[in-house]
């Protein structure tokens, strides 16, 4: 019971560092809990890893493609990168 927790508490870490854009960090955590759960017999908490890792992979997918179309403004959240005034409402039309 002490090491399915201990697995638990490596997921959960995995998934706040993902949270935090920590992937590499993540992605090593999660690796860890993996590999533990497998040796440990645990195929629940292995199969969770498995999904949480395919959802970080599609996760660095995005950032890599929206960074390639954002010409390498990108920060990792989703958000483009660049002076407030880029994402200022445009003035209404004047007639």
């Amino acid at each position: 019971a002490i090491t399915e927790c201990s697995v638990m508490a490596d997921i959960g870490l995995a998934d706040a560092l993902t949270a935090l854009g920590e992937l590499d960090e993540a992605r090593h955590i999660y690796t860890r809990a993996q590999a533990r759960a497998a040796a440990h017999g645990l195929p629940v908490l292995q199969a969770l890893v498995d999904e949480s890792l395919a959802l970080l992979d599609l996760a660095q997918e995005f950032i890599m493609l929206a960074d390639v179309f954002n010409g390498g403004s990108f920060d990792g959240f989703g958000m483009a990168i660049g002076s407030a005034d880029d994402h200022a409402p445009s003035p209404p039309c004047v007639s």
